[in-house]
């Protein structure tokens, strides 16, 4: 007795609706039934999340490289077309309160949104992406292990553990200023020598300045 017409071509990806079924539309006491759900696939979108740490450096408009587990050889490109001005749900708990590392302490993730906009014809929607954002490039930079930076939350200052010359004595903290940073290290652009060596856990007597 009617025809449905979809708002734009698409792909099935599913199909609620069977041939004699009764279905009814939405009103103000009900909800209507779902037919089916369509795609168009020629449009595309990453949905990720970044750490509070990292989303700092992003901006919308910025270019991605995508990459899909499930088809190696899927490579596609995007760019950022939303950033979420509040936290998600965090990816593990509170936001440490006693200078946990700025990679090692817990953080809060922030949902984004990538257009791709050339993609595979094999690829789907649901699939797990990869994506790769270059916010800065550092050439032969001194770099440490992020777990080995650890900030003090009152003072904003990033903080390393230096051996000390006396093999008993506790390591010595230093104030470090850092540049770039990708997932596993990050630059220190002044306040630490080359062959300096750093501790990978805050010493048990080190104290912050919101420590009691």
């Amino acid at each position: 007795k009617s025809v449905i017409v979809a708002p734009y071509a698409g792909r099935i990806l599913s199909l609620a609706a069977r041939p004699g079924m009764i279905v009814t539309g939405a009103d103000a006491g009900r909800e209507g039934n779902t037919l089916l759900e369509l795609a168009d696939l020629t449009h595309l979108r990453v949905e990720a999340s970044i750490n509070e740490i990292d989303v700092v450096s992003l901006s919308t408009g910025m270019p991605v490289d995508i990459s899909f587990e499930s088809v190696p050889e899927a490579k596609a490109s995007g760019r950022i077309t939303f950033i979420a001005p509040a936290a998600g749900k965090s990816a593990g708990g509170d936001t440490s309160a006693d200078g946990g590392s700025g990679a090692g302490g817990n953080t809060r993730d922030f949902p984004i949104q990538i257009d791709i906009e050339k993609s595979h014809p094999r690829v789907r929607p649901g699939m797990t992406a990869r994506v790769s954002i270059e916010t800065g490039v550092a050439l032969k930079a001194l770099s440490v292990e992020q777990n080995a930076v650890f900030n003090d939350y009152e003072t904003v200052d990033w903080f390393v553990f230096v051996r000390a010359a006396d093999p008993k004595a506790e390591p010595v903290k230093t104030k470090v200023q850092l540049g770039v940073r990708d997932s596993r290290y990050v630059e220190i652009k002044s306040g630490l020598a080359a062959d300096a060596e750093v501790s990978l856990q805050r010493p048990p007597g080190a104290k912050f300045s919101q420590d009691k």
